[in-house]
């Protein structure tokens, strides 16, 4: 026979693991005709960023549990925010927490430079129109995709994994038992560097 302090018990622990994964979401906005450049470290997540026509930029945020086990304490996303910090028309972002990841979806206008860092997870960009693109990824995988009339220099390189581009021209791909370099071309002046220490990096061009 089941007891009431049994049954009491059972909905706390069922209620205290719901709350424990419970996601926290953000919204953030800055004027675009003040950036120039955009930055962004996170150390685990994922990062998607839609280039548009917009004259500002929007960040979406997801803040999730980091869950290792049952027994570690569950770390509090209510209180956790994005960093952020806008000097001499560039925009920097960061999230670093511990047990904790951040899901950033932007949407921001052509930039003169983006620059991402991400520890582990997945970057994502969706018509990149930047007139530098740098990505480093330690753990996970990066996919970009551009018009080819903005593409110029491309350079993909991962450590432990594979590398590819789709649409490109000249490309080239250097194996080394694990490891795999390729340079490529568009038809533009965008310059565009994607690394990745453990996982996969591939380019479209369209």
């Amino acid at each position: 026979m089941v007891t009431k302090r049994v049954c009491t018990v059972a909905l706390l622990l069922s209620f205290s693991i719901s709350m424990a994964f419970a996601d926290e979401s953000r919204l953030y906005q800055f004027d675009a005709t003040e950036v120039h450049t955009l930055k962004v470290d996170v150390s685990v997540g994922s990062i998607t960023i839609e280039h548009t026509d917009t004259s500002m930029i929007d960040i979406d945020m997801t803040l999730r549990e980091d869950s290792n086990g049952w027994f570690r304490r569950s770390p509090d996303l209510t209180d956790m925010e994005l960093d952020y910090r806008i000097r001499d028309s560039v925009l920097t972002l960061g999230f670093d927490e511990k047990h904790a990841k951040a899901d950033l979806h932007i949407r921001i206008p052509p930039t003169h430079e983006l620059s991402i860092n991400l520890g582990l997870g997945t970057v994502e960009l969706l018509l990149a129109q930047s007139d530098m693109i740098e990505v480093d990824l330690g753990v996970g995988t990066i996919e970009i995709d551009m018009l080819q009339e903005f593409a110029g220099d491309i350079e993909l390189s991962a450590g432990v994994g594979e590398t590819s581009a789709k649409g490109a021209n000249n490309v080239k791909t250097k194996r080394a038992f694990v490891s795999s370099d390729l340079v490529a071309s568009g038809n533009g002046n965008s310059v565009v560097y994607g690394t990745v220490g453990v996982g996969s990096v591939s380019i479209s061009l369209l």
